[in-house]
């Protein structure tokens, strides 16, 4: 088994030993490729990551924002319909009329068939089963109220029975309560949602800092394994390539007995061969120093068109100027540099100050005579006019050659063609510019409000360090017609543009802008702008233009004049779709902001219609504690305990009463704690003196967790009513008195009137009847 193992270790070994020896044959160029493909490919990697790590944050947050609003919207419809149907009940008590009462029940009718499609919409939305459960008891206290209204408040509204209807409709009667306990769920759900809004927001943002790490992660070991593997590459190359140049140092040293022995399989290998080969020659042909001369003096030619080729490839060409007779000698390279024919024009130094750039003479000048005084070096920047028209710019360095008696004799110098480095750091200066923009724009539209003004700002942000030459935004709405429209760095002409899109008469970029959703580029402005009003502004310059969208809602359009040679660079075109989706998102959220105010400004309506129907309804409303406390009240009931305005609540409701008093809310609150509603009568007494009959109807308060935490009261003040009634009792013991009286009287009187007609009925000639009728008394 032992054996077994160990073969098969020998045989791995030898396959790495194998594969490495393969890799180590392969030339330096292919080691560097696939040096730079691995690179690349870990790269490309991380960039994957963070596209898909980008992409799932904004998509998890554009989800959880999109639910969050859609519910809140729903939310304010159902809190508005149930308001109208609460108002529409008691409208309904208000009217006699049957027309207008069968309208307010069609009304409340197709606003409940509302909420309740609202309501199925918002249980298929939330995820969170607390939501559920508190959309659920909404429903149900929903459900008992109309329920109430239709069996019990309905009929009687119908029947003209106002006092009882108006009864049960209080906030004491069972529809007050159950209207109040619905809109007391209705606000649970509000709160419950906003909670689970928060939480999704909180796990969102948890995921993102997850993603986020996770990314950072994978970068760091990116750079770490790329560094890693460059600097083990770079140790495959670099360690032979010392050898061999200490080899060379030697032998340059006198020492031709060097040796180099590298087995790496590549160029480097064959330099090594090549050098032992050369020190073998040397040693051999010492003797033949002659020819070796000859070889040399080849080799010296060879390497004088080898660095002309090299100043070619580098751009670069030499200068020689006389400084006693000004003659000035060219390399090939700087006719080229300067765009001359050699052959047509010969160098001289009236023509290097003739190519020299009109805006940049006087510095040149400047530096090449601090340069002969030998006050400096010359090594300067400075852009170049060549015969073709084109601006280019160079660099220019110069060494001053003295003559024996240290006077300037010649100057030896270079020049460099630097163009592509000059415009390579002009795009980045502009893109910084770009980039500042685009954070000073963020910025902005997170703390700013208001609309127009945050569009305006955001145009002059974007034109204030040169960026864009000049932007232009409109907004137009579903229809395309105009909105608004504002601009920065456009003179003159601009009104005209927005009386053209007032009209409907759109330019050709917003057209065609609208209809696509990447960045339109208008590189010919003079075909395709010419008949736009602002076509003046656009003079030498190109165009961007791109809709602002955000949530597949297009807003309108930004357009901005940008030099032509930065329009086919793609992270110029990034930024700038950079900034019209923040745009987009800054004008969604204002959106979403005004529908949210307008929510709230409904909830505020329905709240000051409920506390203008407590305060002004007639009866006492009173809420007080365990102990009898008043914790508040309405001002008929600070009337009826005969009290200041605002000086009921604190006080004690024994305050008012008779010991004997005192045992009958003794044993009412006794009957609050276990749950039970009641209503009685009650004797108070005010601060002033007097006495006050009172009718209570009491119904308990609980807490989340139904626990009893006081009592909440109807009073009525029934003094006079009591009153009324005692005076009636007396009237009716004097009106008894009297009509026995009266009945005494009465019987006397017809006894005597018996009598006479007996007495008379003897004189009769009808002597039957008229004892009879007699009789009959």
């Amino acid at each position: 088994m032992e054996i077994e193992f160990k073969k098969e270790k020998l045989n791995t070994v030898r396959k790495q030993t194998l594969i490495k020896g393969k890799i180590m044959k392969l030339n330096l160029r292919t080691k560097l490729i696939g040096s730079f493909v691995i690179i690349l490919l870990l790269i490309v990697v991380v960039g994957f990551v963070s596209i898909y790590t980008s992409r799932h944050i904004q998509y998890q947050l554009e989800n959880i924002i999109e639910q969050d609003v859609k519910s809140a919207n729903i939310l304010g419809d159902v809190a508005r319909r149930v308001g109208f149907i609460r108002a529409n009940s008691l409208l309904h008590l208000l009217t006699s009329s049957i027309d207008d009462m069968n309208r307010y029940e069609l009304e409340s009718a197709d606003w409940i068939d509302k909420t309740n499609t609202d309501l199925d919409t918002l249980k298929n939305i939330f995820e969170d089963q607390a939501t559920v459960d508190k959309l659920a008891e909404f429903r149900t206290a929903l459900e008992t109220y109309l329920r109430i209204w239709r069996e019990q408040v309905l009929p009687l509204s119908r029947a003209n029975r106002d006092e009882e209807a108006f009864a049960l409709a209080r906030k004491s009667g069972a529809a007050g309560m159950a209207a109040r306990e619905a809109m007391y769920k209705l606000g649970e759900l509000h709160d419950v949602n906003v909670a689970a809004a928060n939480h999704r927001l909180e796990l969102a943002e948890q995921d993102s800092g997850k993603s986020q790490s996770i990314l950072l992660a994978v970068i760091f070991l990116a750079i770490i394994l790329g560094l890693a593997f460059g600097i083990r590459q770079g140790s495959l190359i670099a360690v032979p390539v010392n050898i061999v140049s200490r080899a060379a140092q030697m032998v340059a040293a006198g020492d031709l007995d060097q040796k180099v022995s590298i087995k790496t399989g590549d160029e480097i290998e064959s330099l090594a061969n090549s050098f032992n080969m050369m020190t073998l020659k040397l040693k051999k042909h010492r003797d033949h120093l002659e020819e070796l001369v000859e070889e040399r003096t080849k080799a010296l030619r060879e390497s004088e068109q080898r660095l002309l080729k090299a100043q070619q490839v580098a751009r670069m060409g030499f200068f020689e100027i006389n400084l006693k007779t000004n003659e000035v000698y060219w390399s090939d390279e700087i006719y080229r540099i300067y765009g001359i024919n050699p052959h047509e024009l010969k160098s001289s130094f009236e023509l290097t100050k003739q190519l020299t750039h009109p805006d940049d003479l006087v510095f040149v000048m400047k530096e090449i005579d601090s340069a002969i005084k030998g006050i400096s070096e010359l090594d300067i920047d400075h852009r170049i006019l060549r015969f073709d028209g084109k601006v280019f710019w160079v660099n220019e360095k110069a060494e001053l050659i003295r003559d024996a008696d240290g006077n300037p004799e010649r100057m030896l110098g270079t020049v460099e063609d630097i163009n592509a480095r000059k415009r390579a750091e002009e795009r980045i200066r502009h893109l910084n510019l770009i980039l500042r923009s685009v954070r000073d724009v963020n910025q902005l539209i997170t703390k700013e409000n208001n609309r127009d003004v945050m569009l305006q700002e955001s145009c002059k942000i974007l034109t204030r360090d040169k960026g864009y030459a000049n932007v232009w935004l409109v907004l137009l709405d579903e229809d395309h017609k105009f909105d608004f429209a504002t601009t920065s760095g456009i003179e003159g002409n601009f009104q005209l543009l927005i009386n053209d899109l007032k009209k409907g008469n759109l330019p050709y970029c917003v057209k065609k802008a609208l209809k696509q959703q990447e960045v339109l580029l208008v590189d010919n402005t003079e075909f395709a702008c010419a008949d736009c009003p602002i076509y003046g502004q656009y003079e030498g310059k190109s165009a961007l233009a791109v809709r602002l969208e955000f949530n597949k809602k297009v807003y309108g359009l930004l357009c901005a004049r940008i030099e032509k040679e930065y329009l086919a660079d793609d992270e110029m075109l990034n930024l700038f779709r950079e900034i019209t989706g923040d745009i987009a998102f800054a004008l969604y959220r204002l959106e979403l902001e005004a529908a949210h105010k307008q929510s709230e400004e409904v909830l505020r309506e329905s709240e000051e219609k409920y506390h203008q129907l407590f305060t002004n309804i007639g009866e006492g409303v009173a809420a007080v504690d365990l102990k009898d406390n008043f914790v508040y009240c309405n001002p008929a009931a600070e009337m009826i305990f005969g009290v200041p305005a605002g000086k009921l609540v604190g006080k004690n409701l024994n305050d008012f009463l008779s010991p004997q008093m005192s045992e009958i809310i003794k044993s009412q609150t006794d009957k609050r704690k276990v749950g039970e509603k009641s209503t009685y009568e009650l004797e108070i007494i005010t601060p002033t003196g007097k006495e006050r009959q009172l009718s209570i109807t009491v119904t308990p308060q609980f807490d989340k967790e139904r626990n009893v935490i006081g009592a909440f009261g109807i009073v009525r003040d029934i003094t006079e009513r009591k009153q009324a009634e005692e005076q009636i009792k007396k009237d009716l013991k004097i009106k008894t008195a009297l009509l026995q009286e009266l009945y005494h009287r009465t019987k006397n009187n017809m006894q005597v009137i018996v009598s006479m007609l007996k007495m008379q009925s003897r004189r009769s000639d009808n002597e039957y009847l008229i004892p009879n009728r007699c009789q009959s008394y």
